[in-house]
């Protein structure tokens, strides 16, 4: 997740069995590396360039996690950040829709259990379905409960 070094990368979980298996690397990895600590780094651009080498785990990290393949190659090279590819507008939606499932989540907790002082922090939540003002929905669940569940659920329909 780092874009560090495995723990333990002679060691990788096996599908088909379940456990845990040793991976001896081969040759070439190990060698190179032993006399030129950059060789991954230099494995890493080449990767980049579209030149297969003989590092099966940098290859498989270029196409598993884009930015942990980056945080690699500079490290290697004794950097210890990788600049990366953020998307604002990607990252705003993201917490808009975590925002969102909070409120919803918080609004059902009060629904079920009636302590709304969590709920009650958010304008508006997503029940059923449909948008609701949370305060409208706490003043009916303190009024009549039973029409409120009526309402809730002819929403639902």
């Amino acid at each position: 997740m780092t874009g560090r070094a495995n723990l333990y990368p002679e060691i990788k979980y096996d599908p088909e069995r379940g456990r845990l298996q040793a991976v001896a690397p081969s040759m070439f990895e190990t060698m190179p590396s032993a006399f030129v600590p950059q060789v991954r780094g230099v494995w890493g651009l080449m990767e980049l360039a579209g030149i297969k080498t003989p590092a099966t785990q940098i290859r498989e990290l270029r196409h598993r996690d884009p930015d942990a393949f980056h945080a690699r190659i500079f490290s290697a090279f004794g950097i210890p950040f990788a600049p990366r590819r953020r998307s604002v507008p990607g990252e705003t939606v993201r917490a808009a829709l975590a925002r969102d499932q909070a409120a919803t989540e918080a609004v059902n907790r009060a629904l079920r259990t009636g302590i709304w002082e969590d709920a009650l922090r958010y304008d508006r939540a997503y029940i059923r379905g449909q948008q609701y003002d949370v305060n409208q929905l706490y003043r009916m669940a303190e009024q009549d409960p039973d029409l409120l569940e009526v309402i809730l659920s002819a929403a639902s329909r």
